[in-house]
């Protein structure tokens, strides 16, 4: 994996720290169960060290993290009742209107004994990606996979959590199953295009690896429609150009970053 940090994931956790920090009228901050109020407090914690010191920050927060994610209801509970609350876990604060209509409709039809309900935002897919991101950003991909797996539990659709899973499993030379992640990240409709570009490199170089390189190339040239002029995956195109003239096969990192979405690539950054 390379040494530096992708635009979109950084854009996810400065997202994700901004909106832990954000008051939000619609999610109920009194009576929670203890153990998800402690995870909250402490995933709002390693957020403000986040946006102060970026990876640096999380440093601090590992112990914490691993708990939290450790605490993440496996299979998850979308919702659940405890002393005549029901509890509703979100990932985005603007799901608490569709949990909220759910629970008076299931009110009128006697469907559930709570009194009240209450919509929290679960703090399992955002302490999934802060840690997993932090493992591979220090060179540790085999920590980073079952953090990312419990993330993806809880919201298997998420386009940044299957990004850094496949991050992952590139730099411990998974490439097939890789691979798979993301396929299966671009059939996400969710996915932006920037995402979905992401989403295309990251095949490329599977399938390069895998000596498959008109499929390799294609899908290079499929991220550059949605993302013109990525230096990173022009570059790729030229390597792959090299390999079919003769040029020996050469190691190199993941380069999906925004980090060369402009200007000329460098021969070395293969």
């Amino acid at each position: 994996m390379a040494a530096f940090v992708p635009k979109e994931l950084l854009s996810a956790l400065a997202a994700l720290t901004l909106s832990l920090s954000a008051a939000n009228a619609s999610v109920a901050e009194a009576g929670p169960p203890q153990s998800i109020a402690a995870d909250r407090q402490d995933l709002e914690a390693t957020a403000a060290d986040f946006q102060s010191r970026r990876f640096d920050g999380l440093v601090g927060h590992i112990e914490q993290l691993k708990r939290i994610v450790a605490d993440a209801p496996i299979p998850y509970l979308a919702s659940f009742e405890a002393d005549g609350v029901r509890y509703d876990l979100v990932a985005q604060a603007s799901d608490c209107l569709i949990a909220s209509a759910t629970f008076i409709i299931a009110q009128k039809k006697a469907a559930v004994k709570a009194k009240r309900e209450e919509c929290l935002r679960e703090p399992y897919t955002g302490a999934a990606l802060y840690l997993g991101s932090y493992y591979n950003e220090t060179g540790h991909p085999d920590l980073a996979l079952p953090a990312l797996d419990t993330g993806l539990r809880v919201n298997p659709e998420d386009p940044i959590l299957l990004s850094e899973k496949g991050a992952a499993l590139i730099s411990l030379h998974r490439m097939a199953d890789a691979l798979a992640v993301y396929n299966q990240g671009m059939a996400l409709d969710s996915a932006s295009p920037l995402e979905r570009a992401r989403f295309l490199r990251g095949r490329g170089f599977c399938l390069e690896d895998l000596n498959r390189l008109d499929e390799a190339e294609k899908a290079y040239r499929d991220s550059l429609v949605l993302e013109p002029g990525h230096g990173g995956a022009l570059n790729e195109l030229r390597y792959i150009a090299g390999l079919r003239a003769g040029q020996a096969p050469q190691a190199g990192g993941l380069y999906t970053s925004d980090k060369y979405s402009s200007g000329p690539a460098k021969p070395a950054d293969h």
